[in-house]
């Protein structure tokens, strides 16, 4: 998977990717998918594929075994954060595992993330984790109501930790007026931070320090095939570091789509404060969220026309963001991604490029609901269904 891959896996199109203990028949099809395409690179891409020395998943086994022993030697006398980073380290290669050495490796995992929660009280990173469901099927230890309300008082004026606390009370099924309570406290908040950067970074300079893997040039090159990167170290570890921050790093937007795709008066100004801070947000996600349902809301205030020229320049970001529409993709990204944010970094490797970062006058996407958004401030209508052909 690429870097723009593993960005496009993220938590508003997939399952969790990254998480401590995923489904057994998930990981299954993750399996058979993997090593099927795997597979079918090698054949294409070596004429002597069908030997050990060309079997591209011997990078990927190379890796698991690294990270294993990387996490091994990180319990011996861990905090909350480097049990945490070991939980994942176990897990971060472990698809490609038999089922025992995989069954080894997710039972590491579970007890270093035990490990992580019962001395992460006052952890933050900690608790976002087992708020976002990353912690899932541990035990008693992974509460995600007890994260939560914890999140709420070690970082009360976060925007982020309210909707995450707004996501658990729907989940939950509260009544709506503690969801209005909870989303008008995340207007108010004074800032929105999400953990993604914090725990990409993480996990990066942990896998930064596994030894060179010992892969043969032939798998290599069946590996680069079947992913659209280098098959280089550096790469292996972006994408390892940008699966487990993506799968784990972003709060649900349910919220959003519950409250605030078509409020009510007495709750249209909490919506747009709270989608105001996520259109300010470094990371792609926040910011099309935050737009394109805010843009809507305030289509009929002064603010409407700032609003829709911040969604033009947000598309014209989008499709000239690194990995798309043919533009390339730096060998450092994921760095420049943990270090930045999303948003600013597309910027800053647009500028070293000597392409602009603002839309021409005039410019609009092809996208029919972003240039409805653009130009009217208003979703396009939904297409009326043909009619049922006549029976007669």
């Amino acid at each position: 998977m690429s870097f723009v891959g593993a960005r496009r896996a993220g938590w508003w199109e997939s399952a969790q990717l990254a998480t401590v203990a995923p489904p057994p028949s998930a990981t299954a099809q993750r399996d058979e998918a993997s090593a099927a395409r795997l597979g079918d690179a090698a054949t294409k891409t070596a004429s002597a594929a069908a030997s050990a020395d060309c079997d591209p998943m011997q990078w990927k086994r190379a890796f698991a075994a690294a990270t294993s022993e990387r996490a091994r030697r990180t319990m011996v006398d861990p905090d909350a954060r480097t049990a945490l980073t070991a939980a994942f380290l176990f897990t971060s290669g472990s698809a490609v595992l038999n089922d025992s050495l995989y069954k080894e490796a997710h039972g590491e995992g579970a007890a270093a993330m035990t490990t992580a929660l019962r001395l992460g009280a006052d952890e933050p990173l900690v608790q976002w984790i087992a708020a976002s469901g990353g912690c899932a099927g541990i035990g008693e230890d992974c509460d995600p109501d007890r994260a939560v309300a914890r999140l709420q008082q070690l970082d009360p004026d976060n925007a982020a930790v309210w909707l995450a606390s707004l996501a658990r009370a729907i989940e939950r099924g509260d009544d709506l007026p503690t969801q209005e309570a909870l989303l008008r406290r995340a207007a108010r908040a004074d800032h929105y931070r999400i953990h993604f950067r914090e725990l990409g970074s993480v996990m990066y300079a942990a896998l930064d320090e596994l030894p060179p893997l010992a892969v043969s040039a032939c798998a290599q090159k069946a590996y680069a095939a079947a992913s659209d990167v280098p098959a280089t170290r550096e790469n292996l570890i972006g994408v390892a570091a940008m699966n487990t921050a993506m799968a784990n790093g972003f709060p649900s937007i349910s919220p959003i789509a519950e409250l605030c795709e078509q409020p009510p008066p007495s709750r249209r100004e909490s919506c747009i404060g709270l989608l105001a801070h996520m259109a300010s947000g470094s990371e792609m996600i926040d910011q099309v969220i935050g737009l394109h349902f805010g843009v809507p809301l305030v289509a009929n205030t002064s603010e409407g026309v700032a609003w829709r020229e911040r969604l033009r320049r947000l598309s014209w970001l989008r499709h000239h963001f690194p990995g798309e529409n043919g533009q390339p993709t730096p060998p450092d990204w994921p760095l420049r991604v943990f270090a930045q944010g999303e948003m600013p970094a597309a910027e800053a490797w647009l500028v070293e490029r000597g392409q602009r970062v603002d839309p021409p006058p005039g410019w609009l996407p092809d996208n029919p609901m972003q240039r409805a958004l653009i130009q009217t401030g208003r979703r396009p209508p939904r297409a009326t269904p043909p009619p049922a052909p006549d029976p007669r």
